[in-house]
């Protein structure tokens, strides 16, 4: 096996990435991103499903999705459900300055 294929599945197989496969993280340093993974990682956080949420968070992200803030796109109600269900919420103690939707006081 060619080092660089050892390297490949070294990194493919650390604690980190099989940490954010699991929470369905493709690129995370993706500066579309706004939340630092490490971070999370390093403390064992792990992010709810958007489903398990209270109704007022989802609520909330709902409207913001119809307003267009969220994603930068309107949706209808329906589609914002759509398009959260099966989605990862991380906390806002993980944001990263110039998240679009600024933390709760």
């Amino acid at each position: 096996m060619a080092e660089d294929e050892r390297r490949f599945i070294a990194n493919y197989l650390s604690p980190f990435n099989q940490y954010l496969r699991e929470f369905g993280v493709n690129d995370w340093q993706d500066p579309r991103h706004y939340y630092d993974y490490v971070a999370a990682f390093k403390e064992g956080y792990k992010p709810d499903l958007w489903e398990t949420l209270p109704n007022e968070d989802r609520n909330e992200d709902i409207l913001q999705a119809v307003s267009g803030k969220r994603t930068g796109k309107q949706m209808t109600p329906q589609e914002a459900v759509e398009f959260y269900l099966g989605s990862y919420m991380w906390s806002d103690k993980f944001k990263k300055p110039g998240h679009p939707v600024p933390p709760k006081e």
